[in-house]
């Protein structure tokens, strides 16, 4: 079931219908980055938490092992590289992998007779299918599912794949195709501090280099942005970043930020850092919580990094510490978050 976007919902009751109608089911969520592995698997143990599952009733005098103290409950693991822990088929109901570890847990689910318990498998962001590095790994493994004597149901997911029908004839499946968005998304381009409107510039998304003045001369531009005073922000581009995060940021809303490289986020955030509301105007308690966050962050054994220990006071901060820096985002102590293409994968806004 190819999807244009990601129904996070549906996918979820999906899962936990699988989990719970028969004991011992297991379900795979497939993602391409680690970043969005690990945002997934925070997001569904809240889910999941409190909801029991099907065991056996057991006496425990009967019992030959010892009783798992998470064997009532849903169990969600991540399996990715560089994971401190090394969980097997065993330890999970729902496992969230990265496209490598799925392949790899269906192989050893096979040689070991085990895969009669997965129920389903979610491969989400479909379209990486034609990955020249990894696409290959999702093919084989849904061969693999599709040629399993028990039924596996496969649900399949992007946002930007075109041919949907082609790919529900191999495996299969029914397709279906929405444009709803439960919050529209507006697009615009900014070139030399002009703003245009992309459903008009669509035919004019190059670089910014590549564009020239004769192919705007009939493009409005619906409005401009000032250029500052300021000769560190003579660049167009670094000030209508600065321009727009702070614009937005103030009046309320929380704001992503791309960058190219690790440099260009830290940069970026000093920038931004600096043109947002000093403390003596914002509300106490909110100073009060970046405060705490510093706190946390210096406590870490890595210690707190030198640029966050001068954004965060102003509510910016860069995708460094990860789980700690999209918390406090999600509360709204930090209103501007900085990311590359990569880690913004795992951001969930």
């Amino acid at each position: 079931m190819p999807f244009p976007r990601r129904p996070a919902n549906l996918v979820t009751v999906l899962m936990l219908k699988r989990v719970l109608e028969e004991k011992n089911a297991k379900v795979l969520l497939v993602l391409p980055y680690v970043a969005l592995v690990q945002e997934k698997v925070r997001w569904l143990r809240n889910i999941v938490q409190g909801v029991p599952k099907p065991v056996d009733e057991i006496d425990d005098e009967k019992r030959i092992w010892r009783r798992r103290a998470d064997e009532d409950s849903i169990r969600v693991i991540g399996f990715f590289g560089g994971s401190k822990i090394k969980p097997t088929w065993a330890d999970f109901d729902i496992g969230v992998c990265t496209i490598e570890k799925a392949n790899a847990l269906v192989n050893t689910a096979i040689d070991d007779c085990s895969i009669k318990h997965l129920k389903a498998v979610v491969l989400d962001e479909l379209h990486m299918i034609d990955d020249d590095h990894r696409g290959y790994l999702m093919e084989l493994m849904g061969t693999k599912l599709l040629s399993l004597p028990q039924p596996v149901q496969i649900i399949g997911m992007s946002a930007t794949m075109s041919n949907i029908t082609l790919l529900a004839n191999w495996l299969g499946a029914h397709s279906y195709e929405t444009r709803y968005r439960p919050v529209p998304i507006e697009e615009h381009l900014v070139y030399e501090g002009n703003i245009y409107p992309a459903a008009t510039t669509s035919e004019l998304l190059k670089t910014a280099n590549e564009l020239k003045t004769q192919q705007l001369e009939n493009t409005r531009a619906i409005r401009r942005i000032e250029s500052s005073d300021h000769k560190e922000l003579k660049d167009p581009v670094l000030n209508a970043v600065v321009s727009l995060v702070s614009e937005t940021a103030r009046c309320g809303y929380g704001v992503l930020v791309f960058a190219s490289s690790r440099p260009g986020c830290e940069s970026d955030a000093r920038w931004i850092a600096r043109v947002m509301p000093a403390s003596h105007e914002l509300d106490p308690a909110l100073v009060d919580k970046r405060i705490d966050l510093l706190a946390e962050l210096r406590s870490l054994g890595t210690g707190i990094d030198p640029v966050l220990e001068e954004t965060v006071p102003a509510g910016v901060a860069f995708h460094q510490e990860r789980e700690i820096i999209a918390s406090a985002y999600d509360s709204g102590v930090i209103k501007v978050c900085i990311a590359t293409c990569s880690l913004a994968a795992g951001i969930n806004l």
